[in-house]
């Protein structure tokens, strides 16, 4: 009965063994119709220059109105860290995840490359108790949000940089009022820190009312964005932050500083903390959306 089915799935291996430096940047997961197989087959490293080194392809079967079930090939592009012995696995994790309340909800994102949906981090209290724990909790498998991320009143938490350290790509496929990163009353945050970020795809940021919140206009967010719809207001005040980039200090070596850019009609070193340069390139224009309201957040979970 199923013959063909796998025929068909072992052409399309055997054309990736032939062919393997196949490369793709478009993300995309199986759809949420229950997939009758879901299966991933991890190339070797690309051999074109790229923020990402392997190359997963997923294999999913659906029903058809023509065939039982139809092949349907996607790619998904993974980081190195996941190597062992040239393969990798590409673990999707959801649909979306909220933690909240509870550092143990932080368990549900242990080993996930990809989250499908949103992530939402919110309504964490205990910061004092929190915030070693913080320093050490860490998922660098995570590279890729398919909707949006949202942290909301997240106590004890000062960075994002030990937590989502390989964060790359936040697609914004479904927004939360047009927004794919929301940073909101997030009274420890003293930088943003994703230091591997580099394309926002699709919707706007909301950076506001985070008291402790530096080096966020020592980010150029055109590099990683459509800039025209963010709203970024109610953070520590420029001058007493003080930011500065890696390499700027008088006695390091200028070769070590980071990217200057003009943003804003402000020429600057461009960086996420004091230890981190902003890297990457200027996106191409993101799909349309509407305008996001500049008023108050409504916050259902």
């Amino acid at each position: 009965m199923h013959s063909s089915i796998y025929s068909s799935l072992s052409v399309h291996l055997l054309y990736l063994s032939i062919h393997p430096y196949v490369y793709s940047l478009s993300l995309s997961i199986c759809p949420s119709i229950h997939p009758f197989i879901h299966s991933i087959f991890c190339l070797s490293p690309s051999i074109y220059p790229s923020i990402y080194s392997f190359t997963c392809t997923f294999f999913c079967l659906y029903p058809s109105s023509t065939h039982p079930f139809s092949l349907l090939s996607i790619h998904l592009s993974c980081p190195s860290i996941h190597v062992f012995n040239r393969l990798s696995l590409c673990a999707v994790c959801g649909p979306s995840i909220d933690i909240g309340n509870d550092l143990s909800d932080f368990s549900r994102l242990e080993n996930c490359t990809v989250v499908e949906g949103y992530l939402q981090i919110l309504l964490i209290k205990n910061g004092r108790a929190n915030q070693d724990v913080f320093r050490t909790l860490s998922f660098p498998k995570l590279t890729v949000i398919t909707d949006y991320l949202l942290l909301f009143r997240v106590a004890g938490l000062d960075s994002l940089s030990t937590l989502f350290p390989n964060l790359t790509v936040i697609r914004g496929h479904n927004l939360f009022y047009n927004y794919a990163l929301v940073i909101f009353e997030m009274t420890s945050l003293k930088d943003i820190g994703l230091t591997s970020l580099r394309n926002i795809t699709r919707g706007s940021i909301r950076i506001e009312k985070n008291p402790e919140l530096c080096y966020v206009n020592s980010v150029d967010w055109s590099l990683v964005m459509d800039t025209s719809n963010n709203f970024i207001d109610g953070n520590k005040p420029e001058a007493e932050c003080g930011d500065v980039c890696p390499g700027l200090m008088e006695e390091e070596d200028q070769l070590q500083q980071c990217v200057k850019t003009s943003f804003k009609n402000k020429d600057r070193h461009r960086c996420w903390t004091s230890g981190h340069c902003q890297k990457g390139k200027r996106p191409a224009p993101a799909t349309p959306t509407a305008t996001p309201t500049s008023g108050p957040l409504l916050w259902v979970r």
